[in-house]
């Protein structure tokens, strides 16, 4: 809160440093807010240990919530990906480099988490929507994953996961345009207008991206793998096959 508030007051006013009269009373506030804001409450029935104790015993969480989150460590095992997820195979990007990364520091960033819907086999009690490299790597290495609870909507799921990628790995424009058109048929967004609205994609940016998911099929066959295809002969091929002949 400090950070943001020096933050706007250097956009204000253009200084490289702020004046000392702000700090101390934004300090202040800040270390009030955050005070107010920690509970102090602890979930007896959960299976989870939760983060923020180090008195806590591994088999009585200790609570380290904000709002309505959670911040804990849950195997890797009991946690599946969301099947709406953006990122394919060809988006990975280097896995091994990642894997050595995590077994030699730890994971720094947790990834997001909410409970599956309705009963499932395997034990598996949550699903990954932001994040699926960490967690990809955590089940290779078959460690803890950390990960923030946080149990949203799929519509709330899909715009969190566009926003925590706009950082990550490159993903490829046919993995998101068959990811938008899933979107799309699972009406998630009602129309591609909503969509880009809420994803904050210009209209016509994603109209060229639902190219990929426009061109006749036997063409895409013919191609295989479209996620060697530069989107510049994508748009040109869904041109070209609103006439198949």
């Amino acid at each position: 809160g400090a950070m943001g508030a020096l933050l706007d007051e250097l956009d204000r006013t253009g200084g490289i440093l702020p004046p000392a009269s702000l700090v101390t009373p934004i300090v202040k506030e800040a270390e009030k807010r955050f005070a107010e804001d920690m509970p102090a409450a602890v979930t007896s029935d959960s299976t989870m240990p939760l983060l923020g104790s180090r008195q806590a015993n591994r088999n009585e969480p200790a609570s380290f919530t904000r709002s309505s989150e959670q911040l804990v460590k849950i195997p890797a095992s009991k946690v599946q990906p969301w099947y709406l997820r953006n990122r394919q195979e060809p988006d990975m990007g280097d896995m091994q480099g990642l894997i050595a990364s995590i077994s030699t520091d730890g994971q720094v960033i947790p990834v997001l988490i909410r409970p599956v819907r309705g009963s499932h086999p395997d034990g598996i009690t949550h699903e990954v929507y932001a994040g699926y490299r960490r967690w990809t790597a955590c089940k290779e290495l078959n460690i803890e994953l950390l990960a923030i609870i946080r149990d949203v909507d799929d519509q709330e799921a899909a715009i969190i996961q566009e926003t925590e990628n706009e950082d990550r790995e490159q993903i490829t424009p046919a993995s998101r345009a068959f990811h938008y058109k899933s979107l799309l048929e699972q009406s998630i967004f009602p129309s591609e207008s909503a969509l880009a609205s809420s994803l904050h994609l210009h209209r016509s940016t994603l109209n060229d991206l639902l190219s990929y998911t426009r061109i006749e099929a036997r063409v895409a066959n013919a191609i295989g793998d479209l996620h060697v295809l530069p989107l510049r002969f994508a748009k040109v091929l869904a041109t070209l096959s609103k006439e198949p002949a």
